[in-house]
């Protein structure tokens, strides 16, 4: 019985973790110690928690992110581009369909000599 308690308690603390992802932050302003930390790893070990939940509780708990946040990118466009532009409003154009998804790769030697063609049409459309 003590077991399903404490196995209810980590499913408990692991989807506060998931679900709130600043939580992690708390915990560790909270003051865990490493021996606590420890103990809940211990625990999660003996339940059969795979490693790689293992690692993500162990980074969450110490309060050190595994990856930076990703940058975020933005641009205003206030230029109507047609078929024949060049420059870097094209260019601007161009990483913003690929970070959507969209193959649009284009050599250019640089951004200033960006050209709008159809393939970038195409993908804007």
């Amino acid at each position: 019985m003590k077991n399903i308690k404490n196995l209810f308690i980590i499913s408990l603390f692991l989807g506060i973790l998931v679900a709130g992802g600043g939580f992690a932050y708390q915990v560790q302003a909270a003051g865990l110690t490493q021996s606590q930390v420890n103990a809940i790893i211990s625990l999660l070990q003996s339940f059969g928690a795979d490693q790689a939940t293992i690692n993500n509780v162990q980074t969450a708990l110490s309060g050190t992110p595994t990856t930076p946040p990703p940058t975020a990118w933005c641009h205003d466009f206030n230029v109507n581009l047609k078929i024949g532009d060049k420059g870097v409003e094209v260019n601007d154009l161009k990483v913003a369909l690929q970070k959507e998804g969209f193959d649009v790769s284009v050599n250019f030697v640089d951004a200033a000599n960006a050209s709008f063609n159809e393939k970038i049409a195409s993908a804007v459309t």
